[in-house]
């Protein structure tokens, strides 16, 4: 299974709406309909997570050749899948049931 998830770094050169536009751009799809992008700026990364199914490593291929993001020297990669999660500082009357539910 591949991840729904792309993720972009260096974007400091590229403002968060030109990131939509570009990425709008090469998949062809629409932003909040088709994909969300989430902007992580400590990190100076973002994530696109595809709504509608689409062949995410074939569009990480796309966005590396595209002229635009070679120009702004951003990479993409697919998100690893996540196998698990550390929940830390979690009170002691914390139920763990109520823990596996979410």
């Amino acid at each position: 299974e591949t991840s729904p998830s792309v993720v972009f770094e260096n974007i400091e050169k590229c403002s968060p709406n030109c990131l939509r536009l570009l990425l709008e751009n090469i998949s062809g799809l629409t932003v909040d309909e088709d994909f969300t992008v989430e902007v992580i700026p400590e990190i100076n990364a973002a994530v696109a997570t595809f709504i509608k199914s689409i062949d995410t490593e074939e569009f990480v291929k796309k966005c590396l050749q595209h002229k635009r993001i070679r120009e702004f020297k951003m990479t993409a990669r697919v998100l690893e899948l996540t196998q698990s999660i550390k929940a830390e500082n979690l009170p002691d009357s914390l139920s763990p049931d109520y823990l596996t539910v979410y």
